[in-house]
């Protein structure tokens, strides 16, 4: 597993984006922290959650799609991809 960047979408958060891992030997456990191998935060969930306010993380993908971002080649084969 690597690191991956999560972003925080409460507007009442001050924590905007996350660097988060799945923990190898746990399937429902995640590091977090502000940089790639930061472990500032163990979080158990079944998806990454902003350990300041609890709200589940989304991935760019689906902050972009929040925003209405506009549409490209690249952005529409991302969202045929299965997570």
């Amino acid at each position: 597993m690597n690191w991956e960047q999560w972003f925080c979408r409460s507007p009442f958060c001050r924590a905007d984006a996350w660097m988060a891992m799945r923990a190898p030997a746990q399937t429902d456990l995640w590091w977090l922290g502000h940089d790639p191998g930061d472990r500032s935060y163990t979080v158990a969930a079944v998806d990454p959650v902003c350990p300041l306010c609890g709200t589940t993380l989304s991935i760019r993908i689906e902050v972009e799609q929040a925003v209405g971002a506009e549409a490209g080649s690249i952005f529409d084969f991302a969202r045929t991809l299965v997570w």
